[in-house]
């Protein structure tokens, strides 16, 4: 028996066989797994928990590699999944995204509806529309297998195992199963769903921080070089109202801190792009007020009721209206913390 060095820590991991060859170190939070020998056997050796982080699971793994069951490609990086922006699937650098339209599409939407099964209905409507081919049924199975080849090729792994393990067929539609991978969409829903948290805690640091990382997630449009068909196009809707939300909070939370001159540009940008949008004219009247520029938020308002008069034929909200009255006033509260809580209460 030998001792391994293990690349970036000073200990040594003990008990290796002299003849063992080191294929690779994956670093992980609670320790470092070691993978050695050949394309059949991987060594595993981790002080506190498994590769995954689950410390229940570490004894069936050393079980495993004791017994040879677990190859050094079992234990490569996870296959990476990328939604929130141009659509990429990958795996260790091997990329699996169809090039095609139509195959596009369909990956999207069962990435999208990832452990669930879309009817075959569904992808028909979403690729085709109202007007699907003759031939259907055989010509969105040939886009399935397409998909598959894309995955096989970059897991390294036989199609007919993607299509037993991955990119099953189920009754009446199929189902997508990615097991650990990592998914933006995953991540961003854990963050988002984190910073709502603080944000309703009035923890306000850790809120712009969460939605910070949550934003940084997007590249661009969800799914932005993929065509959208009628079961896409709402999905994406979706994800980008939630995108928007995210950005409206982090906003609120950043005048709660008093940077109401540091978010004027972007509430600039924002009011511009989303015109009809009550909340972010609010958040953007208020940052003017404070900022010393009473008679421009004045003004933005009176731009945002005649394009609203115009345009839609309304008048702006009642919260709109409390905000504008209170500006005419120079309300003590609009210099407040809480002044935005009292400008929507009622």
């Amino acid at each position: 028996m030998a001792e391994m060095a293990v690349p970036g820590h000073r200990s040594r991991v003990e008990g290796t066989p002299a003849c063992t060859q080191l294929r690779g170190v994956y670093h992980h939070e609670h320790g470092v797994m070691v993978v050695a020998g050949n394309e059949s056997f991987a060594m595993w050796w981790h002080p506190r928990s498994s590769f995954h982080g689950s410390r229940r699971a570490a004894p069936s793994i050393r079980a495993s590699c004791r017994k040879g069951s677990i190859r050094a490609r079992d234990l490569e990086p996870r296959m990476d999944v990328r939604i929130l922006g141009p659509l990429t699937v990958s795996h260790n650098n091997r990329d699996a995204t169809p090039s095609a339209r139509k195959p596009r599409q369909l990956l999207s939407l069962l990435l999208l509806n990832e452990g669930d099964v879309v009817s075959t209905n569904s992808l028909i409507s979403e690729i085709w529309d109202t007007q699907p081919p003759k031939s259907v049924q055989t010509t969105l199975q040939t886009y399935v297998v397409q998909v598959r080849k894309h995955l096989a090729k970059a897991l390294q792994i036989p199609a007919a195992e993607v299509a037993s393990s991955v990119l099953l067929t189920r009754n009446g539609g199929y189902m997508l199963l990615l097991r650990d991978a990592d998914v933006d969409l995953y991540e961003y829903k854990s963050l988002e769903q984190a910073g709502m948290a603080a944000f309703e805690a009035r923890d306000h640091e850790s809120a712009v921080h969460i939605f910070d990382k949550a934003l940084a997630l997007w590249r661009g449009r969800a799914l932005a070089d993929v065509e959208l068909g009628r079961v896409l196009e709402p999905e994406v809707a979706r994800l980008e109202q939630s995108r928007l939300t995210v950005v409206e909070c982090r906003l609120e939370t950043e005048l709660r801190r008093g940077r109401h001159r540091q978010s004027l540009s972007e509430l600039a940008s924002l009011t511009a792009r989303y015109d009809d949008n009550e909340n972010l004219h609010a958040l953007y009247m208020l940052a003017l007020y404070r900022a010393g520029r009473r008679s421009k938020a004045l003004e933005r308002y009176r731009s945002l009721r005649k394009w609203m008069r115009d345009e839609l034929g309304l008048e702006p909200s009642p919260r709109l209206q409390r905000l504008h009255h209170a500006l005419l006033d120079g309300a003590p509260a609009l210099d407040g913390a809480p002044a935005l809580d009292e400008l929507s209460a009622g």
